[in-house]
């Protein structure tokens, strides 16, 4: 088991990111990111109120409720919307369980765009001309740690879901 300790300065770390997503508003992509990743932190440390909150909050920033009209998208609906329910009721426990659950398919989130990129770029940069984070750039293109473009490629890139409230 985790140790409170293990989870202090990474959520400290969340709250920076925090800050810094909130400076640039319109950068929907990395505020949901952040804000889901906070929420785990904050649940790690059993602050399980505090996390349905940035997980609600998050949820309802991206808009998914347009987002996933689709009837292929039912069960990821479904799932948010019964997150939200709990939410509303006070079940924070079960919001923060159903939350987490939609966050295994994280990928449904997003659109992705193909971009070529020439070697020795780094994540970073495309990370910042991109509005996406880092994180998402290696989950989308199964990147391991490294942070540099070893040769030219076309890769995928996270964009901003416009799905409205």
């Amino acid at each position: 088991m985790f140790d409170y300790a293990d989870f202090g300065g990474a959520l400290a770390d969340f709250q920076e990111a925090e800050i810094f997503a909130w400076s640039d508003e319109e950068n929907l992509l990395r505020l949901f990111q952040v804000e889901v990743r906070t929420a785990a932190a904050l649940y790690r440390l059993e602050r399980v109120e505090e996390s349905a909150e940035f997980y609600n909050y998050a949820f309802k920033q991206l808009g998914y409720r347009n987002r996933f009209a689709d009837p292929e998208e039912k069960d990821l609906l479904d799932t948010l919307n019964q997150a939200d329910l709990a939410y509303k009721n006070g079940d924070d426990w079960d919001a923060v369980r159903l939350y987490s659950l939609a966050m295994e398919q994280e990928e449904r989130f997003y659109d992705y765009k193909t971009v070529s990129v020439k070697q020795g770029v780094t994540l970073a940069n495309i990370a910042f001309d991109y509005d996406c984070t880092i994180e998402s750039l290696r989950v989308a293109n199964l990147f391991g740690e490294n942070m540099v473009i070893g040769k030219d490629q076309e890769i995928l890139v996270p964009v901003v879901i416009t799905g409205g409230q």
